[in-house]
Protein backbone atom coordinates (compact mmCIF):
# COMPACT_ATOMS: atom_id res chain seq x y z
CA UNK A 1 0.00 0.00 0.00
CA UNK A 2 1.51 3.32 -1.02
CA UNK A 3 1.88 5.93 1.70
CA UNK A 4 1.45 9.58 0.71
CA UNK A 5 3.44 12.12 2.73
CA UNK A 6 2.82 15.83 2.45
CA UNK A 7 6.54 16.34 1.96
CA UNK A 8 6.55 14.28 -1.27
CA UNK A 9 8.64 16.27 -3.72
CA UNK A 10 6.74 18.19 -6.38
CA UNK A 11 8.69 19.93 -9.13
CA UNK A 12 7.97 23.69 -9.12
CA UNK A 13 6.07 24.91 -12.15
CA UNK A 14 6.22 28.26 -13.90
CA UNK A 15 3.17 30.42 -14.43
CA UNK A 16 1.45 30.58 -17.82
CA UNK A 17 0.90 33.86 -19.66
CA UNK A 18 -1.86 32.36 -21.80
CA UNK A 19 -3.71 30.97 -18.80
CA UNK A 20 -3.37 34.29 -16.98
CA UNK A 21 -4.92 35.99 -19.98
CA UNK A 22 -7.74 33.42 -20.03
CA UNK A 23 -8.54 34.02 -16.36
CA UNK A 24 -8.49 37.79 -16.92
CA UNK A 25 -11.00 37.45 -19.76
CA UNK A 26 -13.18 35.13 -17.70
CA UNK A 27 -13.30 37.67 -14.89
CA UNK A 28 -14.16 40.51 -17.27
CA UNK A 29 -17.21 38.59 -18.48
CA UNK A 30 -19.81 40.01 -16.11
CA UNK A 31 -22.60 37.65 -15.00
CA UNK A 32 -24.96 40.65 -14.72
CA UNK A 33 -25.78 40.65 -18.45
CA UNK A 34 -26.95 37.94 -20.84
CA UNK A 35 -23.95 38.58 -23.12
CA UNK A 36 -21.59 38.41 -20.16
CA UNK A 37 -23.06 35.14 -18.95
CA UNK A 38 -22.76 33.63 -22.42
CA UNK A 39 -19.16 34.79 -22.75
CA UNK A 40 -18.31 33.46 -19.30
CA UNK A 41 -19.87 30.08 -20.15
CA UNK A 42 -17.82 29.81 -23.34
CA UNK A 43 -14.61 30.84 -21.60
CA UNK A 44 -15.41 28.43 -18.79
CA UNK A 45 -15.51 25.53 -21.24
CA UNK A 46 -12.09 26.55 -22.59
CA UNK A 47 -10.80 26.81 -19.04
CA UNK A 48 -12.00 23.27 -18.21
CA UNK A 49 -10.21 21.90 -21.25
CA UNK A 50 -6.98 23.66 -20.29
CA UNK A 51 -7.27 22.44 -16.69
CA UNK A 52 -7.76 18.84 -17.85
CA UNK A 53 -4.57 19.18 -19.88
CA UNK A 54 -2.48 20.19 -16.89
CA UNK A 55 -3.99 22.96 -14.74
CA UNK A 56 -1.32 25.63 -15.35
CA UNK A 57 -0.42 28.24 -12.76
CA UNK A 58 -1.45 31.88 -12.87
CA UNK A 59 -0.65 34.99 -10.83
CA UNK A 60 -3.48 36.80 -9.07
CA UNK A 61 -3.27 39.83 -6.79
CA UNK A 62 -5.29 39.31 -3.60
CA UNK A 63 -5.63 42.56 -1.69
CA UNK A 64 -1.97 43.69 -1.57
CA UNK A 65 -0.17 40.45 -2.44
CA UNK A 66 0.36 38.67 -5.76
CA UNK A 67 -0.24 34.94 -5.29
CA UNK A 68 0.45 31.96 -7.53
CA UNK A 69 -2.44 29.52 -7.87
CA UNK A 70 -3.78 26.97 -10.35
CA UNK A 71 -6.09 28.05 -13.16
CA UNK A 72 -8.80 25.78 -11.70
CA UNK A 73 -8.93 27.83 -8.49
CA UNK A 74 -12.23 29.68 -8.12
CA UNK A 75 -10.94 32.42 -5.81
CA UNK A 76 -10.26 34.97 -8.59
CA UNK A 77 -13.79 34.55 -9.96
CA UNK A 78 -15.45 34.77 -6.55
CA UNK A 79 -13.47 37.88 -5.63
CA UNK A 80 -14.29 39.55 -8.95
CA UNK A 81 -18.01 38.89 -8.67
CA UNK A 82 -18.03 40.12 -5.06
CA UNK A 83 -15.10 42.28 -3.83
CA UNK A 84 -16.13 41.65 -0.20
CA UNK A 85 -15.66 37.89 -0.56
CA UNK A 86 -13.78 36.48 2.48
CA UNK A 87 -12.79 39.93 3.73
CA UNK A 88 -14.67 39.27 6.99
CA UNK A 89 -11.84 37.13 8.35
CA UNK A 90 -9.45 40.04 7.84
CA UNK A 91 -11.69 42.47 9.68
CA UNK A 92 -12.14 40.03 12.58
CA UNK A 93 -8.40 39.31 12.80
CA UNK A 94 -7.67 43.04 12.92
CA UNK A 95 -10.12 43.53 15.80
CA UNK A 96 -8.64 40.57 17.69
CA UNK A 97 -5.11 41.90 17.15
CA UNK A 98 -6.08 45.36 18.38
CA UNK A 99 -7.61 43.80 21.49
CA UNK A 100 -4.55 41.65 22.24
CA UNK A 101 -1.56 43.46 20.72
CA UNK A 102 1.01 41.52 22.75
CA UNK A 103 -0.46 38.05 22.19
CA UNK A 104 -2.04 38.17 18.75
CA UNK A 105 -1.27 35.22 16.47
CA UNK A 106 -3.34 33.47 13.82
CA UNK A 107 -3.78 29.74 13.14
CA UNK A 108 -4.82 29.01 9.55
CA UNK A 109 -5.96 25.37 9.37
CA UNK A 110 -6.57 24.37 5.78
CA UNK A 111 -4.44 27.23 4.48
CA UNK A 112 -4.70 26.22 0.82
CA UNK A 113 -2.44 28.51 -1.25
CA UNK A 114 -2.17 31.20 1.43
CA UNK A 115 -5.09 33.39 0.38
CA UNK A 116 -6.40 33.83 3.93
CA UNK A 117 -2.91 34.77 5.13
CA UNK A 118 -2.74 37.38 2.37
CA UNK A 119 -6.14 38.80 3.32
CA UNK A 120 -5.33 38.90 7.06
CA UNK A 121 -1.95 40.54 6.36
CA UNK A 122 -3.65 43.33 4.42
CA UNK A 123 -5.55 44.22 7.61
CA UNK A 124 -2.87 43.54 10.25
CA UNK A 125 0.61 42.06 10.41
CA UNK A 126 0.59 39.31 13.05
CA UNK A 127 2.32 35.91 13.21
CA UNK A 128 0.43 33.37 11.09
CA UNK A 129 0.87 29.60 11.11
CA UNK A 130 -0.45 28.14 7.87
CA UNK A 131 -1.28 24.43 8.12
CA UNK A 132 -1.95 22.63 4.84
CA UNK A 133 -1.97 18.96 3.93
CA UNK A 134 -2.32 18.71 0.15
CA UNK A 135 1.16 18.41 -1.42
CA UNK A 136 0.41 20.62 -4.43
CA UNK A 137 -1.04 23.35 -2.25
CA UNK A 138 1.93 23.14 0.12
CA UNK A 139 4.25 23.88 -2.80
CA UNK A 140 2.23 26.96 -3.74
CA UNK A 141 1.80 27.98 -0.11
CA UNK A 142 5.56 28.09 0.31
CA UNK A 143 5.94 30.28 -2.77
CA UNK A 144 3.17 32.59 -1.70
CA UNK A 145 4.30 32.84 1.92
CA UNK A 146 7.57 34.32 0.70
CA UNK A 147 5.55 37.08 -0.99
CA UNK A 148 3.23 37.65 1.97
CA UNK A 149 5.99 38.17 4.53
CA UNK A 150 8.33 36.55 7.02
CA UNK A 151 5.62 36.61 9.70
CA UNK A 152 4.10 33.54 7.98
CA UNK A 153 5.17 30.06 9.09
CA UNK A 154 4.17 26.78 7.39
CA UNK A 155 3.30 23.35 8.74
CA UNK A 156 2.92 20.73 5.99
CA UNK A 157 0.38 18.47 7.68
CA UNK A 158 -3.16 17.28 7.22
CA UNK A 159 -5.08 18.05 10.43
CA UNK A 160 -7.24 15.18 11.64
CA UNK A 161 -9.00 13.98 14.75
CA UNK A 162 -6.08 11.68 15.63
CA UNK A 163 -2.38 11.45 14.89
CA UNK A 164 -1.77 8.46 12.65
CA UNK A 165 -2.54 7.07 9.22
CA UNK A 166 -5.93 6.96 7.49
CA UNK A 167 -6.79 5.13 4.29
CA UNK A 168 -8.19 7.53 1.75
CA UNK A 169 -7.94 9.44 -1.49
CA UNK A 170 -7.65 13.14 -2.24
CA UNK A 171 -10.76 14.77 -3.70
CA UNK A 172 -9.88 17.93 -5.62
CA UNK A 173 -12.41 20.46 -6.91
CA UNK A 174 -12.21 24.13 -7.96
CA UNK A 175 -9.07 24.86 -5.99
CA UNK A 176 -9.92 22.98 -2.79
CA UNK A 177 -9.01 19.48 -1.66
CA UNK A 178 -10.17 17.08 1.01
CA UNK A 179 -9.42 13.51 2.09
CA UNK A 180 -12.19 11.00 1.41
CA UNK A 181 -11.83 7.88 3.53
CA UNK A 182 -11.42 4.83 1.31
CA UNK A 183 -10.20 1.44 2.51
CA UNK A 184 -8.71 0.84 -0.93
CA UNK A 185 -6.95 4.22 -0.97
CA UNK A 186 -3.47 5.29 0.00
CA UNK A 187 -2.23 5.70 3.56
CA UNK A 188 -2.37 9.42 4.40
CA UNK A 189 -0.70 10.78 7.51
CA UNK A 190 -2.84 12.97 9.77
CA UNK A 191 -1.94 14.92 12.92
CA UNK A 192 -4.04 16.39 15.71
CA UNK A 193 -3.83 20.14 15.98
CA UNK A 194 -2.60 19.96 19.57
CA UNK A 195 0.24 17.66 18.46
CA UNK A 196 1.19 20.02 15.63
CA UNK A 197 1.36 22.94 18.04
CA UNK A 198 3.96 21.12 20.13
CA UNK A 199 6.28 21.77 17.18
CA UNK A 200 5.19 25.42 17.06
CA UNK A 201 4.96 26.50 20.71
CA UNK A 202 4.78 30.16 19.79
CA UNK A 203 1.32 29.55 18.32
CA UNK A 204 -0.22 27.50 21.11
CA UNK A 205 -1.68 30.67 22.64
CA UNK A 206 -2.87 32.09 19.27
CA UNK A 207 -5.82 34.40 19.84
CA UNK A 208 -7.68 33.41 16.67
CA UNK A 209 -7.90 30.27 14.54
CA UNK A 210 -9.52 29.71 11.16
CA UNK A 211 -10.58 26.25 9.99
CA UNK A 212 -11.53 25.50 6.39
CA UNK A 213 -11.07 21.79 5.73
CA UNK A 214 -14.11 20.94 3.58
CA UNK A 215 -16.08 18.85 6.01
CA UNK A 216 -13.56 18.15 8.78
CA UNK A 217 -14.06 21.47 10.58
CA UNK A 218 -16.57 20.30 13.18
CA UNK A 219 -14.74 17.03 13.81
CA UNK A 220 -11.44 18.85 14.40
CA UNK A 221 -13.09 21.17 16.90
CA UNK A 222 -14.74 18.24 18.70
CA UNK A 223 -11.37 16.48 18.93
CA UNK A 224 -9.68 19.54 20.46
CA UNK A 225 -12.11 20.48 23.24
CA UNK A 226 -9.38 20.14 25.87
CA UNK A 227 -7.09 22.50 23.95
CA UNK A 228 -9.93 24.95 23.31
CA UNK A 229 -10.96 24.91 26.98
CA UNK A 230 -7.39 25.77 27.95
CA UNK A 231 -6.61 28.45 25.35
CA UNK A 232 -10.12 29.54 24.19
CA UNK A 233 -9.11 31.31 20.95
CA UNK A 234 -11.66 33.02 18.76
CA UNK A 235 -12.77 30.29 16.32
CA UNK A 236 -13.64 31.12 12.70
CA UNK A 237 -14.77 28.05 10.77
CA UNK A 238 -16.76 26.94 7.75
CA UNK A 239 -19.99 24.99 8.11
CA UNK A 240 -21.04 23.40 4.84
CA UNK A 241 -23.92 20.91 5.34
CA UNK A 242 -23.12 19.22 2.02
CA UNK A 243 -20.28 17.43 3.81
CA UNK A 244 -22.45 16.18 6.68
CA UNK A 245 -25.46 13.91 6.91
CA UNK A 246 -28.60 15.44 8.42
CA UNK A 247 -28.20 13.40 11.62
CA UNK A 248 -24.47 14.09 11.94
CA UNK A 249 -22.87 17.41 12.81
CA UNK A 250 -25.03 20.48 13.17
CA UNK A 251 -24.39 23.97 14.48
CA UNK A 252 -26.57 23.34 17.52
CA UNK A 253 -24.74 20.16 18.55
CA UNK A 254 -21.28 21.67 18.15
CA UNK A 255 -22.37 24.84 19.93
CA UNK A 256 -23.63 22.79 22.87
CA UNK A 257 -20.25 21.10 23.27
CA UNK A 258 -18.35 24.37 22.97
CA UNK A 259 -20.74 25.99 25.44
CA UNK A 260 -19.80 23.37 28.04
CA UNK A 261 -16.16 24.57 27.90
CA UNK A 262 -17.02 28.25 28.16
CA UNK A 263 -17.81 29.45 24.65
CA UNK A 264 -20.79 31.78 24.73
CA UNK A 265 -21.41 33.69 21.51
CA UNK A 266 -21.45 33.09 17.76
CA UNK A 267 -21.44 35.48 14.83
CA UNK A 268 -22.88 34.05 11.63
CA UNK A 269 -21.89 35.00 8.07
CA UNK A 270 -22.93 33.69 4.68
CA UNK A 271 -20.35 32.13 2.38
CA UNK A 272 -19.53 35.48 0.75
CA UNK A 273 -18.63 37.01 4.10
CA UNK A 274 -21.79 39.03 4.73
CA UNK A 275 -22.79 39.35 8.37
CA UNK A 276 -26.14 37.74 9.21
CA UNK A 277 -26.64 37.63 12.97
CA UNK A 278 -25.19 37.02 16.44
CA UNK A 279 -26.59 34.34 18.72
CA UNK A 280 -25.98 33.11 22.25
CA UNK A 281 -24.71 29.51 22.34
CA UNK A 282 -27.35 28.67 24.93
CA UNK A 283 -30.14 29.66 22.50
CA UNK A 284 -30.97 26.18 21.22
CA UNK A 285 -33.95 27.17 19.08
CA UNK A 286 -32.04 29.92 17.28
CA UNK A 287 -29.10 27.62 16.65
CA UNK A 288 -31.42 24.98 15.17
CA UNK A 289 -32.91 27.69 12.95
CA UNK A 290 -29.43 28.65 11.73
CA UNK A 291 -28.61 25.01 11.07
CA UNK A 292 -31.84 24.67 9.08
CA UNK A 293 -30.99 27.79 7.07
CA UNK A 294 -27.51 26.45 6.34
CA UNK A 295 -28.96 23.23 4.93
CA UNK A 296 -31.35 25.21 2.73
CA UNK A 297 -28.50 27.48 1.60
CA UNK A 298 -26.41 24.48 0.63
CA UNK A 299 -28.94 23.62 -2.09
CA UNK A 300 -27.52 26.63 -3.94
CA UNK A 301 -23.92 25.63 -3.13
CA UNK A 302 -23.86 28.08 -0.24
CA UNK A 303 -22.59 27.59 3.30
CA UNK A 304 -22.00 29.55 6.48
CA UNK A 305 -18.95 30.97 8.20
CA UNK A 306 -19.26 30.87 11.99
CA UNK A 307 -17.15 32.88 14.42
CA UNK A 308 -17.36 31.73 18.05
CA UNK A 309 -16.23 33.59 21.16
CA UNK A 310 -15.44 32.40 24.67
CA UNK A 311 -17.25 34.02 27.61
CA UNK A 312 -14.00 35.85 28.40
CA UNK A 313 -14.23 37.53 24.99
CA UNK A 314 -17.83 38.78 25.08
CA UNK A 315 -16.66 42.40 25.08
CA UNK A 316 -14.57 41.66 22.00
CA UNK A 317 -17.57 39.97 20.36
CA UNK A 318 -19.72 43.03 21.04
CA UNK A 319 -17.04 45.31 19.57
CA UNK A 320 -16.77 43.22 16.41
CA UNK A 321 -20.56 43.03 16.05
CA UNK A 322 -20.85 46.80 16.27
CA UNK A 323 -18.05 47.19 13.74
CA UNK A 324 -19.68 44.72 11.34
CA UNK A 325 -23.03 46.51 11.56
CA UNK A 326 -21.32 49.84 10.86
CA UNK A 327 -19.41 48.29 7.96
CA UNK A 328 -22.55 46.87 6.36
CA UNK A 329 -24.32 50.22 6.70
CA UNK A 330 -21.36 52.05 5.18
CA UNK A 331 -21.40 49.73 2.18
CA UNK A 332 -25.12 49.30 1.55
CA UNK A 333 -26.88 52.20 3.23
CA UNK A 334 -29.06 52.56 6.31
CA UNK A 335 -32.31 51.26 4.88
CA UNK A 336 -33.01 54.45 2.95
CA UNK A 337 -32.50 52.71 -0.37
CA UNK A 338 -29.18 54.44 -0.94
CA UNK A 339 -26.06 52.33 -0.97
CA UNK A 340 -22.53 53.69 -0.81
CA UNK A 341 -20.69 51.35 -3.11
CA UNK A 342 -18.79 48.16 -2.47
CA UNK A 343 -15.26 48.11 -1.15
CA UNK A 344 -13.10 46.80 1.65
CA UNK A 345 -11.88 48.44 4.79
CA UNK A 346 -8.29 47.84 3.78
CA UNK A 347 -8.68 48.83 0.14
CA UNK A 348 -8.53 45.21 -0.93
CA UNK A 349 -8.62 44.28 -4.60
CA UNK A 350 -8.13 41.30 -6.87
CA UNK A 351 -6.45 41.43 -10.27
CA UNK A 352 -5.04 38.83 -12.64
CA UNK A 353 -1.52 39.15 -14.04
CA UNK A 354 -0.79 37.53 -17.37
CA UNK A 355 2.90 37.08 -16.68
Amino acid sequence: MKRVDVEDEIRPRDTSRASGWLMAQLRRATPQTAAGRLRRKALGLIRKAVVRAGDPLIRVKINHTTLVLPLSHQLPVYATDDPLYSQNVGRIAKAVAEGSPDAAAFLDIGANVGDTAAIVTSYCTIPILCIEGHPAFVELLRRNAAAIGDHVSIEASFVGTTTGDVQGTWSYNDGTARVVEDAAGSSIRTRKLSDILQDHPGFEAARIMKIDTDGFDCAILEAELEFLARQHPVIFFEFDPRFYSADHYGISGLAKNLHTIGYARAMVYDNLGYYIASVDLSAGDQLEDIDCYARALSRRSGYLDICMFHADDLELAATIRASELAFVRSQFGDGDGVGRGVGTASGGSTTTESA
